[in-house]
């Protein structure tokens, strides 16, 4: 059964039915509990990657805007686990090219995490996907 584990702030674990564990923008709460595969940034203020914090695998990449959205495009990567799809995040202090929310797809479930956002017109289109949970 896929887990979550909320942190505080933006700060959240997920964790596969086969107990492959994907951290997303580690900075609140100190239960770092789990060691994790994939960390996952969606931008780089304090508040959003203390990528220090968490426990995690010799071999676990840290994603971040500079990987999944460089150039303006949202792209998608696939982790055997886990698949990550960048979608658009921004506010009035967060620039459209800065950072990104996330769409996961793991243990057959579409999660959207929105980063650190307003409403942007592309979060219409999201229904299309048909998520699980946001």
């Amino acid at each position: 059964m896929t887990q979550l584990l909320y942190h505080g702030h933006g700060s959240l674990a997920l964790s596969t039915n086969k107990q492959w564990v994907v951290e997303v923008d580690p900075y609140a709460g100190n239960d770092y509990l789990w060691e994790a595969n994939l960390i996952l940034v969606s931008h780089h203020h304090h508040d959003h990657d203390r990528v220090d914090l968490v426990k995690h695998q010799k071999d676990c990449p840290v994603i971040d805007p500079t990987i999944l959205h460089p150039d303006g495009k949202y792209l998608s990567m696939d982790f055997g686990e886990v698949t990550v799809q960048a979608v658009p995040a921004c506010n009035a202090h967060h620039p459209r090219d800065f950072g990104m929310g996330f769409v996961l797809m793991m243990d057959g479930l579409k999660i959207y995490l929105s980063g650190d956002t307003s409403y942007v017109e592309e979060m219409a289109r999201l229904k299309e996907l048909q998520l699980d949970y946001a």
